[in-house]
């Protein structure tokens, strides 16, 4: 059996509905064990959350962020907290607050799969000039694979040799 893990941009966790469409193409194949998600992009009128996350930052207010995720949750008869979480990051950094799209959209999509969330923070990581540690990052997705034969986990982001996490332009991967 192999293992397959596959990636789900912004387009694909949009709405509610994305979410269930991509319940059932994991569904489809027991061999696509792993899903890396974005943060959720355009639907209809909205702007793209990491868009959103980037305004949060700038005028410090976790609310319509919150209010997207809120929307998708609703629509998975899902009750999350979102807000305190963006809050938090709020007071820690821009980076951290724009990866809080990912982070949240794959903890939403793991509670209504009920798949394990694995956060990217212990499994992508990065060496002390911001990129990628192969060997590192293979060891720590190998444990994470021993312990978690399925998981849901974010996109864009990992940490750092200092354990800092967050994500940005410079930790994306």
């Amino acid at each position: 059996m192999g293992i397959i893990a596959c990636k789900f941009g912004g387009t694909s966790t949009a709405s509610a509905d994305m979410f269930k469409r991509i319940d059932g193409i994991l569904r489809q194949d027991p061999e696509r064990r792993y899903a890396v998600l974005s943060a959720p992009g355009r639907c209809g009128d909205t702007e793209k959350l990491t868009d959103t996350l980037y305004r949060a930052w700038r005028d410090k207010d976790a609310a319509p962020a919150a209010k997207r995720f809120e929307a998708i949750a609703r629509g998975l008869a899902i009750d999350m907290d979102f807000r305190s979480e963006i809050e938090a990051a709020l007071r820690v950094s821009e980076a951290m607050t724009v990866s809080r799209g990912e982070k949240l959209c794959a903890e939403l999509f793991a509670r209504f799969t009920g798949i394990p969330f694995v956060d990217a923070a212990g499994v992508i990581l990065f060496d002390a000039d911001g990129r990628i540690d192969r060997g590192a990052t293979a060891r720590a997705l190998r444990a994470m694979a021993r312990t978690h034969p399925r998981a849901v986990i974010p996109g864009f982001y990992g940490s750092g040799p200092d354990g800092g996490g967050g994500g940005g332009r410079r930790g994306a991967v």
